[in-house]
């Protein structure tokens, strides 16, 4: 599985998930990340369960539904891919968080008396809130908005060539340190005498 160096936004995020565990409370990931295939990624959502794992994040223990659904009905014709759920994540692949959301319940005719849901997305609550009030299920949005204080960090071409040259070839999804760390180690051993080096540069492809 590729690999890829992530960090936690805000790491209450695991008190809150592991406090929601312990009460049995029904919890799930509604994302709008895409689905499908990725290069050389076979499944991008078993690709971002696993990286959530990593983190100590999984919904798994409080699944909804046991087996993968795929919602055909909203095709992405943009993205040629499908919202998909599985170990009690949502991807909706840019559609509609509410919409899919709306027929994941229906399929497993189950609707609850309340719904809590955080996102970093105005769109998405407003989303979701319609389908409550639609089924007049009492709705809670919280805001997050930690995310608009991350400061966004200009596009470097160079950087992002090399990362997804070591995509290509590794299977390896380079952190921007780690980019910068190689591309100036590749520099030098040029400028040197030991060119033989280069050819060891990238040839570890252990993956986690």
């Amino acid at each position: 599985m590729l690999t890829r160096r992530m960090q936690l936004i805000d790491k209450y995020i695991l008190t809150i998930v592991n406090s929601l565990k312990e009460k049995h409370i029904k919890t799930m990931l509604l994302t709008k990340a895409k689905t499908g295939s990725f290069g050389k990624i076979p499944s991008l959502v078993d690709w971002k369960i696993d990286v959530l794992k990593n983190f100590g994040i999984d919904f798994s223990w409080s699944s909804l539904a046991y087996n993968q659904i795929t919602f055909y009905e909203f095709e992405n014709k943009k993205l040629r891919c499908f919202p998909v759920y599985k170990r009690n994540a949502i991807f909706t692949a840019e559609m509609s968080k509410g919409a899919v959301l709306e027929s994941f319940l229906n399929k497993i005719n189950w609707h609850p008396k309340q719904i809590v849901f955080i996102d970093d997305k105005i769109e998405n609550l407003e989303s979701v809130q319609a389908f409550c009030d639609k089924f007049g299920i009492l709705f809670t949005g919280y805001h997050y908005t930690k995310m608009k204080s991350v400061e966004a960090t200009p596009l470097n071409k160079d950087r992002a060539d090399f990362q997804f040259k070591i995509l290509d070839e590794q299977d390896k999804w380079l952190s921007d340190d780690e980019a910068d760390r190689k591309r100036n180690n590749a520099y030098n051993f040029k400028k040197g005498p030991h060119n033989l080096y280069l050819l060891s540069l990238f040839k570890n492809q252990q993956l986690l």
